[in-house]
């Protein structure tokens, strides 16, 4: 099996987003129960291929290679400052094991450095959903605009899916 990318991740989800823009200017309702049914596809593909992912990156890391260090309080205020995300401890990969036997020669600003990374992936990516959120409410409010009974049916069965979009709708 190929390895998977994130990007091609990406790339799925591009393509839907796409896909859902066609559906949204269709005006012939077999047309568009069609691109509903694609659409559709196209998002379990996309989890299914997500889930692939994950379960590929927890193969390739293992749970056996992963140390959690506790912040400090002052720790945990630079880093708040810093980033606007609040962290109690961080998890830090550690497949060799080296960084758990030499923790407790560890300097506490090393462990605030790879906190500090740790919460900027954490606010890269809630901005990045944020963005993904917004484009999708804006092209399925494209689609429910058409008037289309069927194509909002459809639509509606798959907001009703947990799954639709990667779970995205039914984050809070």
């Amino acid at each position: 099996m190929s390895q998977i990318t994130a990007d091609q991740l990406m790339q799925k989800a591009t393509q839907i987003q796409k896909l859902m823009a066609v559906a949204a200017q269709e005006s012939d309702p077999e047309r568009a129960k069609a691109l509903s049914e694609q659409l559709a596809a196209e998002g379990r593909a996309l989890e299914e291929l997500g889930e692939k992912y994950r379960q590929q990156e927890t193969k390739r890391r293992g749970s056996a290679g992963r140390l959690e260090v506790v912040l400090t309080a002052d720790q945990r205020k630079r880093i708040l400052q810093k980033t606007g995300i609040a962290m109690e401890t961080v998890v830090i990969e550690d497949e060799a094991g080296a960084l758990n036997q030499t923790m407790p020669q560890q300097r506490p600003e090393h462990i605030e450095k790879l906190a500090t990374e740790e919460a900027e992936r954490r606010k890269t990516a809630a901005e990045a959903e944020k963005v993904v959120r917004a484009r999708l409410d804006e092209a399925m409010a494209d689609i429910e605009a058409q008037g289309n009974a069927e194509l909002s049916e459809q639509l509606q069965r798959l907001k009703d899916d947990p799954n639709f979009a990667g779970g995205l709708l039914k984050k809070k």
